[in-house]
């Protein structure tokens, strides 16, 4: 159970782009694991290094990771108990050794402590999610114990992207995605998906409320019950000069949305009374606006058993940011990515630490995504509540369902 080899190479995400896959072995297995190329970070996340290349990819190859990898961090790996998680982690750290993690890359200090937690399941011959469990319950940061009982995350899927994620499309939000009824089973998932073929939003050039509109229209006539959710990504659209949110294409194509807080808060407000469905809202304001933030717990109030405010660039995987807003209670549900986080060890720990603030915890993919299906089994292991897998096209997406199917715990 000791790493006996470490590689590293650059492979295709879900949009052909380059991004890392680590290989680590030892006696008896081999383990996987590959992260995605991010198209739109948070200010407040760590940093991948790249070749910067500019005739291959637009610089954004990674022979310099790979290479660090092989001819670094192997060196220091090899020999090491794969059971020893937080060791290794450490150790990542330590040969890092950066605030920001731009010595190795956030992608390769995530790849290989992912690929050792897999490593370490293969070894204690334990499903991975079990495994990360067991992580989780013997922490020495674990703050509440999950014990024994598993429960199966909601999917929360994209059904149409807009901003960073699709310049075609300029509408104010980032993403709309669909949650299925909250009594949903994984083995029901070809019912959700057979639904979901039906649905004509893709690259449609509407104004933003006749794309909610037309969802709405999709859900009530749906034999399937669905819910609906909106990633605003509100710190791409707000105007540093004015403090103003200035909302593209929104009563119609090329009419402007300007709003300050006051007038954004009515307008969540109105949204949820419009659409009883609508229960899912991320990123509703700026990552360094926690005074409008503050003013969220109106619309948690809205309806409490529902609505979840969701807090991705705002906390950005951090802990010290996480803590913040648990204090002023700013939001109902954190965003876990790994590659915002960082290591396996750290993931445990910021879970706890949502869980500590009875707050909801929502496991994110992102843009750029590879098939790899980790997330799948983070989400289990630490028990979140949502897992956000991207669009219900694409095998980079479907894997994780795939795998959430295996488990159905």
């Amino acid at each position: 159970m000791r790493i006996k080899s470490v590689k590293a190479r650059q492979i295709l995400n879900s949009k052909g782009h380059p991004t890392l896959e680590v290989e680590i072995s030892t006696n008896r297995y081999t383990a996987y694991s590959s992260v995605p190329t991010v198209s739109s970070k948070s200010k407040y996340e760590y940093v991948d290094i790249y070749d910067h290349d500019v005739l291959k990819f637009d610089g954004d190859t990674l022979s310099v990771v790979v290479r660090n990898i092989e001819t670094v961090v192997a060196n220091e790996l090899k020999g090491k108990n794969v059971l020893d998680q937080e060791s290794i982690d450490n150790l990542l750290l330590d040969i890092d050794a950066t605030y920001d993690r731009s010595k190795l890359g956030i992608s390769a200090i995530t790849s290989i402590s992912q690929c050792v937690a897999k490593l370490g399941a293969l070894e204690s011959e334990m499903p991975l999610y079990k495994y990360i469990r067991v992580l989780y319950e013997f922490g020495d940061e674990s703050v509440i114990k999950l014990h024994s009982e598993y429960n199966m995350p909601l999917p929360v899927i994209t059904i149409l992207k807009s901003g960073a994620h699709n310049r075609q499309n300029s509408l104010p939000f980032q993403e709309i995605m669909l949650l299925p009824r909250s009594d949903f089973r994984y083995s029901e998932i070809i019912d959700v998906y057979n639904a979901l073929r039906s649905l004509d939003l893709i690259d449609k050039p509407k104004s933003f409320l006749e794309l909610l509109d037309s969802v709405n229209k999709f859900i009530k006539k749906s034999k399937y019950r669905f819910y609906f959710g909106i990633d605003f990504s509100a710190s791409r659209y707000k105007d540093t000069d004015t403090g103003e949110y200035i909302l593209p294409n929104f009563y119609s194509k090329g009419e402007f949305y300007r709003a300050d807080t006051k007038k954004m808060v009515k307008l969540y407000k109105d949204l949820l009374g419009r659409y009883e469905a609508l229960v899912f809202l991320e990123d509703v304001f700026d990552e360094d606006d926690f005074a409008s933030w503050k003013e969220t717990h109106n619309l948690i109030e809205y309806n409490p058993s529902a609505v979840q405010i969701v807090s991705d660039d705002l906390t950005a995987g951090n802990i010290e940011r996480l803590e913040k807003v648990g204090i002023l209670e700013v939001a109902n549900n954190i965003v876990l990515k790994p590659t915002q986080v960082g290591t396996v060890t750290e993931m445990i720990r910021f879970a706890s630490r949502v869980k500590r603030y009875n707050l909801g915890l929502t496991v994110s993919y992102r843009s750029g995504e590879t098939e790899d299906t980790f997330i799948s089994d983070l989400a289990v292991g630490v028990g979140a509540e949502f897992i956000r897998v991207g669009s219900y096209i694409g095998s980079e997406c479907n894997s994780k369902i795939n795998r959430l199917l295996q488990m159905d715990v």
